[in-house]
């Protein structure tokens, strides 16, 4: 569906971009308006004016120095505090639309995040983005309807490489290379002298994050690379490459290459409690490290004592549990790659599970010779889903016969995967989808006063906390939980009772409370695996969290349309770090002293519009999808997914009036 509807978001974009045009006749007027600057908000921080107007505008800094670069007009100004000078900035306002001035003169930890907005009118750009989405929206709905039943859509139970590309086969020098025990270390030692760099320029380089190479390079390349690249296509491919479990790998095993000691499975699965075999402690530690993301994305010292904790903790795990525990349970980007990998198409399966089943020795968990049994703790024959696969490789090396390969399938498949889903992960996609949304208001919007608060101003930033944690695990689930609940009364041609609409708050309290008990379920699957009868409407809680799942494409769209503004407007400052890492007047590739200016300002709106179109179409399709599982007349999986198309429309135009 998303391939057919591409030209018509394309052809709805350009309809955008003309509303930029000069649309009306030139008003004339003077404008003249006082902008005072000071960490980190303009006040006023909107302008308003008339195509044709002509502006001034006076700056006056009132703590520091700050200036003001206004995007698409390519003009600035700069202020001293207590200067006896007005700093003016004049300009006829002859391009209509939104347009965003920042500060261009470093002015403290949130300075790449001090904007303001300037509006020339007339701007329909957002009402037509908006008109655009909810075209969207009706019109995957409407291609839904019109498909009907002719395209059911099965549980995916397939395991195994099945109809997916068997990259090994197709390319043997693949084959050969992730069979050698040399191949993760390179990579690792590589990483490695990285990471060093990163900590090294976190401890001792300068505090200014936009001119040290921890931030730069952690927060903008990495992160970027990340979120638009090695998720959307290699899914857990980072994991394969991470150099922080490498140290504790090491010690544990007491070698690098060769295959060193290891621990019998049994050991590591009784050692680590049962009641944490779940996600809940990487939900809890993504929303720790994101509440204080004001303070770790904008100082250096503060991202190299992270990096630190994490290193350390993925030792002690490794040396207390064996395997990579910490990976699995606990590292909080473990846990959101791990979600969005369910969107890969790259996948590590077995070719044949009838000819794991038929051999004993099991050396893809038993280990061998040749490799360590899956440091992951997964049963390759049993791989239905990318979520919890390292793609460490230890399974290629190990399996005599040669039954493992790496698969290229259909993107999204994993999350029609019928075994595996859980309220965890299901609160995970509602966590990325907040945080995704979170980030774009604290460091793209132009509210000076929630910078500070996330900049870690007391007592601000408890109000920040509590509305932040509020967000995440409360009101967003319950108006999804709204949205099922409604969905599901009109499926039925009736309504259950509003106590319904708790069942999610319930559940997790069980679960947190589970947490510290060890009468806690290991998993919540058992949920989303009851028995279903053609044509009856599931249980809340099944539709609840199956559905859960259709907020990933949604969530990963939002986070893909934050990281190209991320990297279009501090995209210059990679090249400046590259020549003076750690702030010490260094200028060895000769661009120390290249000027900032954001690039691509009249562009990467319409890419983010793109990418949460995008986003939203196929978050509809994967609902649809979902719902045809559960083997429904047509009107009634028509009405089940209607308030969920209103949901994802909702969202995606928040994230519109955030960019557009």
């Amino acid at each position: 569906m998303l391939k057919r509807m591409i030209p018509w978001i394309l052809i709805m974009l350009l309809a955008v971009s003309f509303t930029n045009i000069n649309l009306a006749e030139a008003a004339g007027n003077i404008v003249e308006t006082d902008i005072t600057a000071s960490q980190f908000e303009y006040s006023p921080g909107e302008i308003r004016v008339k195509q044709g107007d002509k502006v001034i505008i006076n700056l006056y800094a009132d703590d520091v120095t700050h200036g003001l670069y206004i995007d698409g007009y390519d003009i600035e100004v700069a202020d001293m505090p207590r200067d006896q000078e007005v700093n003016t900035l004049e300009f006829v306002a002859d391009k209509a639309g939104r347009f965003t001035f920042r500060c261009n003169v470093v002015c403290g930890p949130m300075h790449p995040f001090m904007v303001g907005t300037l509006i020339v009118d007339p701007n329909p750009s957002f009402p037509i983005a908006l008109a655009l989405a909810i075209g969207v929206g009706l019109g995957s709905l409407g291609y839904i309807n019109w498909r009907g039943r002719k395209e059911l859509t099965k549980a995916v139970e397939t395991i195994g490489i099945g109809e997916d590309i068997d990259l090994n086969k197709k390319y043997p020098w693949l084959d050969k290379l992730l069979k050698q025990r040399w191949l993760q270390f390179s990579v690792f030692i590589v990483n490695s002298f990285f990471f060093a760099v990163i900590l090294f320029a976190g401890f001792a380089g300068t505090a200014v994050g936009n001119a040290n190479f921890s931030i730069i390079f952690v927060w903008i390349v990495w992160w970027a690379a990340l979120i638009l690249l090695l998720l959307p296509l290699g899914g857990r491919l980072w994991c394969a490459i991470c150099p922080l479990p490498a140290p504790g790998e090491w010690l544990d095993r007491k070698t690098f290459i060769e295959r060193g000691r290891e621990r019998p499975l049994s050991l590591v699965q009784q050692g680590w409690p049962k009641r944490f075999k779940n996600i809940w402690l990487q939900n809890w530690a993504f929303l720790a490290v994101a509440l204080f993301s004001g303070i770790i994305l904008t100082r250096p010292l503060a991202t190299a004592i992270v990096l630190s904790a994490f290193i350390v903790l993925a030792i002690v795990f490794s040396l207390k549990f064996g395997k990579r525990v910490f990976c699995r349970y606990l590292c909080p980007v473990g846990g959101f790659i791990g979600l969005y990998s369910l969107l890969a198409p790259l996948k590590v399966r077995v070719r044949d599970t009838a000819v794991c089943k038929g051999h004993k020795e099991k050396e893809c968990i038993m280990g061998s010779e040749k490799g360590h049994g899956c440091p992951w703790m997964e049963v390759p024959w049993n791989l239905r889903r990318n979520a919890y696969c390292g793609m460490c490789t230890e399974c290629f090396k190990t399996c005599s016969q040669n039954n493992i390969s790496l698969g290229w399938g259909k993107f999204g498949s994993d999350l029609l995967v019928a075994k595996g889903k859980s309220l965890d992960e299901a609160y995970k996609a509602f966590i990325m989808l907040n945080c995704a949304l979170l980030y774009s208001v604290v460091f793209q919007g132009p509210w000076g006063f929630v910078k500070q608060w996330a900049n870690l101003n007391i007592p601000g930033f408890f109000i920040y906390a509590a509305g932040f944690l509020t967000l995440n695990l409360l009101i967003v689930p319950m108006l999804f939980a709204l949205v099922v609940w409604l969905g599901r009364g009109l499926a039925a041609g009736s309504f259950t009772s509003i106590r319904a609409i708790l069942t999610p708050v319930k559940e997790l309290a069980v679960i947190t409370k589970g947490l510290i008990s060890k009468k806690s379920s290991v998993n919540e699957a058992a949920a989303t695996t009851e028995a279903e009868v053609p044509g009856e409407i599931p249980a809340f809680k099944k539709i609840f969290v199956d559905l859960a799942y259709v907020l990933v494409p949604m969530g990963l769209a939002g986070w893909m349309a934050f990281s190209v503004s991320f990297l279009f407007i501090n995209g210059t400052y990679i090249l400046h770090v590259l020549s003076d890492p750690f702030g010490w007047g260094w200028n060895l590739v000769s661009t120390k002293d290249l000027v900032w200016k954001p690039v691509g300002t009249g562009v990467y709106p319409y890419i983010q519009a793109a990418i949460l179109f995008a986003g939203l179409a196929y978050s509809n399709s994967i609902g649809a999808k979902l719902i045809d599982q559960y083997q429904l007349e047509s009107k009634q999986s028509l009405k089940l997914l209607i308030p969920i198309t209103g949901f994802l429309t909702i969202v995606t135009g928040v994230f519109l009036w955030l960019y557009i």
